[in-house]
């Protein structure tokens, strides 16, 4: 077998065993946003595979990011993405940044949910960052995830098509619940 012919078969084997991982109606439910043309024409591919905070591909790149930022403001420019849309369509990508970003919102005031692996990149930053978050930035988050769970949202169209709607939601509504106002 020629060599490129074996990395082919590698891929190909290991997307398989991804893919069997990932529950039927969760995969139909993010197919259609699974190969969505980004600005410069190459294809970006989103993937989920639970309802939590940083159970998708765009939340666990934003947590990347946010390694590389000493104060608040990325958090902030993330939160007003969101919020600054107002009531046009609100793309599923900035959606997860910025549930991402009102975890770290919570996480500085206190109050921690889910701790695991995709967490712990935000929790080292949270322990190395010990910020104070200002209430006007607290008050972002809410702003933003209750804009996330509005119409339209293709974040929450996507749920709302899962099996897993209710979980997602809940999740999204208890994060708000502890970030402090």
């Amino acid at each position: 077998m020629a060599p490129n012919q074996a990395l082919e078969r590698a891929v190909t084997t290991a997307s398989q065993l991804h893919e069997a991982s990932v529950p039927v109606a969760q995969r139909r439910a993010f197919a259609k946003h699974s190969e969505r043309p980004s600005s410069n024409n190459e294809r970006n591919i989103m993937g989920a595979w639970d309802h939590t905070t940083f159970g998708n591909d765009d939340a666990c790149d934003w947590e990347g990011d946010l390694r590389s930022h000493e104060d608040l403001s990325f958090v902030e420019e993330t939160l007003d993405t969101v919020i600054d849309t107002g009531g046009e369509y609100l793309e599923a990508p900035e959606s997860s940044q910025a549930i991402a970003a009102a975890e770290v919102v919570a996480r500085l005031q206190g109050h921690f949910g889910l701790r695991n692996a995709y967490t712990e990149s935000v929790d080292e930053w949270v322990a190395a960052h010990p910020l104070s978050v200002p209430t006007a930035l607290a008050r972002k988050a809410h702003a933003a995830l209750d804009r996330i769970l509005a119409q339209p949202s293709e974040l929450l169209e996507l749920w709302e098509e899962s099996d897993d709607f209710e979980s997602w939601r809940g999740t999204v509504t208890e994060l708000k619940s502890r970030i402090q106002t």
